[in-house]
């Protein structure tokens, strides 16, 4: 778990892709994800940021985790989730005082994430008092308005939530 998780300065996209799919490798349990996000979160701050924006794709993270285990359910997704997410935001939270971090959760527009999108937005809100951010990802597969109903129902519940998206298809992808 303790491996080098930050890929060389100055690299460039495909390699730093593949730095982080090796990095993956590492998602043996929940505790050993929030195990990497404490050490991403120090090195951080040994680096002088006292700000960070973690951005999460909780729905890549808990697959990578399900893949390692030999787990092939996709119905257990759900049953990773939550203690996943209750281990990046302790990492969080251990973190506190040394650097702030605030969450941001991926939602990625991939065809294969389309009918766990709802669940996933309402798992964001239950978790409302730490999450400040969704990033819709990926949109070339679907349009964000494939998730509209959800994500402005989040909107209202999520207290000064931003929603990203558009990134790389524009304006006449989002809504």
């Amino acid at each position: 778990v303790r491996r080098i998780i930050q890929a060389p300065a100055g690299c460039d996209w495909k390699t730093l892709y593949d730095h982080m799919k090796q990095t993956r490798r590492d998602y043996v349990s929940p505790e050993a994800i929030g195990e990497l996000v404490e050490d991403i979160l120090h090195d951080a701050q040994q680096n002088g940021v006292d700000l960070i924006e973690l951005r999460v794709s909780l729905l890549s993270t808990v697959q990578a985790l399900m893949e390692n285990l030999g787990i092939k359910d996709e119905s257990e997704r759900w049953k990773y989730a939550t203690p996943v997410l209750d281990k990046i935001i302790e990492a969080i939270q251990k973190c506190t005082g040394q650097i702030k971090a605030d969450l941001v959760v991926s939602l990625s527009s991939q065809q294969k994430f389309k009918d766990v999108a709802a669940d996933l937005l309402k798992l964001c809100r239950d978790y409302k008092e730490h999450i400040i951010g969704i990033d819709i990802t990926n949109e070339k597969d679907l349009p964000p308005t494939t998730f509209s109903r959800e994500i402005e129902k989040t909107r209202q519940d999520i207290k000064f939530l931003t929603i990203q998206c558009m990134e790389v298809m524009g304006p006449e992808r989002g809504w």
